[in-house]
């Protein structure tokens, strides 16, 4: 169960995201409740992605599962926000208009959320191995 809450969980992120960003200029109250839903949704997929990494982990291995799982958040997020400025301004190009920088900006975001929607994707992918894996972890624990 799992694999299918976060896979749906990042399906609706991604959709409230590009929601998000619509909202942003037309309807300042619709993007405050969006952001709201948007962090509300944060807190499950931060809780449920260790506890999924974990029930596959053998149990001498958890501790360096996590520390790798924190270390690959970490490096992916570290440049992200300088890999969304480039491509803004790469878009932008010498345009100087508010709404222009506005679009360029929107555009960076959806070239992300398209990873987004591929980490989804992998997420639906992730459902049909799973079980199979958290019995494998099982037997390896009873054989030890």
């Amino acid at each position: 169960a799992i694999p299918l809450i976060v896979a749906v969980l990042q399906l609706v992120a991604v959709s409230m995201t590009a929601l998000n960003l619509l909202t942003l200029t037309t309807n300042y109250i619709l993007n405050l409740v969006i952001h709201f839903f948007l962090t509300f949704i944060g807190a499950p997929m931060a809780t449920l992605l260790p506890l999924l990494l974990l029930s596959i982990s053998p149990r001498g291995q958890r501790a360096t599962a996590y520390a790798l799982l924190n270390l690959v958040t970490g490096l992916v997020s570290s440049p992200a926000a300088q890999f969304v400025g480039l491509l803004s301004d790469f878009y932008r190009g010498d345009a100087e208009d508010a709404r222009t920088r506005f679009d360029a900006f929107a555009f960076a975001f959806y070239v992300v959320m398209s990873f987004f929607l591929g980490a989804s994707i992998m997420y639906f992918i992730l459902m049909k191995y799973y079980p199979e894996d958290v019995k494998r972890r099982e037997i390896e624990e009873d054989l030890d």
